[in-house]
């Protein structure tokens, strides 16, 4: 995997941090600078090894004092009977919470976007509609593979990255879109095998401000 770009907003002392990265990265820094919380961050995204409890952080609104939860998680991809118990827990997990919970991530739900279908765990995953599925503004195909090496992606027109929200967070109106950069297109193995896709909300006491 290369890693040309990194963008952390919002996260512990990074307010806002966009860097374009070479062949080979070196973090240096005195002392709480946030050297460990940029690795933590990577570590968020990048490492399946991280307790999924340590990909879950409570919140709470400065403005309101609503606490909120913002989750990510990597849902198994060759494993899909793993991968339908792990959003069956989900579901379960997120109809207990009292608070709103936010989740974004690579579900590897493979929703299609002629048949408009995802795979078994996508069903799973808004049984009950205690998720709500994001749906982004414009479908654009977020991954890229190509395991049989014949230069076209096994999964075209498809997404495998979701976002999701539940309880009082369904109503601070979430708006998804997939983030495009210049040169992802045409996708091939010198582009990205994931493109990001990015959630905004606004919880009912901020909308109210602007009326």
């Amino acid at each position: 995997m290369h890693m040309s770009r990194i963008s952390i907003q919002n996260f512990r002392n990074f307010q806002t941090l966009d860097v374009h990265t070479g062949e080979h990265l070196v973090v240096v820094g005195e002392n709480r600078v946030g050297k460990s919380n940029l690795l933590h961050a990577l570590r968020l995204i990048l490492d399946p090894s991280l307790s999924e409890r340590s990909r879950l952080l409570r919140l709470r609104d400065r403005a309101s004092g609503s606490e909120f939860i913002v989750m990510t998680n990597h849902l198994a991809r060759t494993n899909s009977g793993l991968r339908t118990q792990q959003a069956i827990g989900l579901r379960e997990w997120a109809r207990d919470q009292s608070t709103g919970v936010i989740n974004i991530g690579d579900f590897n739900m493979d929703f299609d976007f002629h048949t408009r279908k995802g795979n078994e765990a996508f069903v799973e995953m808004l049984q009950d509609n205690v998720w709500h599925w994001v749906k982004p503004i414009e479908f654009i195909d977020t991954n890229w593979a190509d395991s049989d090496g014949d230069g076209n992606d096994n999964y075209p027109d498809s997404m495998l990255d979701f976002a999701f929200v539940a309880g009082p967070a369904k109503d601070w109106q979430p708006v998804c879109r997939v983030i495009v950069r210049d040169g992802d297109f045409p996708d091939d193995e010198s582009t990205s095998d994931h493109r990001p896709i990015e959630l905004r909300l606004t919880p009912s006491h901020l909308s109210n401000e602007g009326r």
